[in-house]
């Protein structure tokens, strides 16, 4: 079966057809070549020789700054992602990665200096989860430069991802709700009023959680 992402399919007339990356316009939009075969693992290796004949191995060694190869990457995610993913990309982007990145170039990014970069995203509160997410999106943009030849060491690179702790919620006893509730029934407010009968519904659905 094929993998998500792989931009193979089974046509109707029962050939498999691949598209890959061909170009790119004046605007920056993709535009796709396509190979077709009987197989899917046929059409993937003629895929993947397409994309190893046009692979650009003269852009090694080119010092690229990390800023302007975030702005290839963003060119090229533009059309393929919603628009709120989109911003999300950039304010992470512009607020963390470039301030610290920017005007290096990619080819000096070193596991070193991500180690570094994740460690002040921990000093400045940011949640485990969030910085995470960072990193994912800074990984996806150099490996996008690998792709495109500017990188070549990208899997020697370390990212040490923050582990992310899932805190579990308390139920609230039968004890403690039957308090609740009788504290609820003195109070004649409009608030409690509603929080009473709120509270009511959901225990007898049996979710109800403090």
């Amino acid at each position: 079966m094929p993998r998500k992402g792989e931009n193979i399919r089974k046509r109707k007339d029962g050939r498999w057809e691949a598209r890959y990356e061909k170009s790119r316009d004046q605007n920056g939009r993709i535009q796709y070549g396509y190979v077709y075969a009987h197989t899917y693992d046929s059409v993937k290796k003629k895929k993947l020789a397409i994309l190893c004949k046009n692979r650009p191995q003269t852009n090694i060694g080119r010092k690229i700054l990390f800023r302007n190869l975030n702005q290839e990457w963003l060119a090229s995610v533009r059309y393929t992602v919603k628009i709120s993913t989109y911003t999300c990309y950039e304010t992470l982007i512009s607020i963390h990665i470039i301030p610290e990145f920017g005007d290096i170039p990619v080819k000096y990014i070193s596991s070193d200096s991500i180690y570094r970069f994740s460690e002040k995203l921990k000093k400045e509160g940011l949640s485990s989860r969030t910085i995470k997410n960072i990193l994912i999106l800074f990984h996806s943009i150099l490996q996008y430069g690998e792709k495109q030849g500017y990188i070549n060491h990208l899997s020697q690179l370390e990212f040490r991802y923050p582990k992310i702790i899932e805190h579990s919620f308390n139920i609230i006893s039968q004890e403690n709700l039957t308090k609740l509730i009788s504290v609820l029934c003195t109070d004649t407010s409009r608030f409690c009023l509603y929080l009473k009968e709120f509270i009511t519904v959901n225990v007898e659905t049996e979710w109800i959680v403090m």
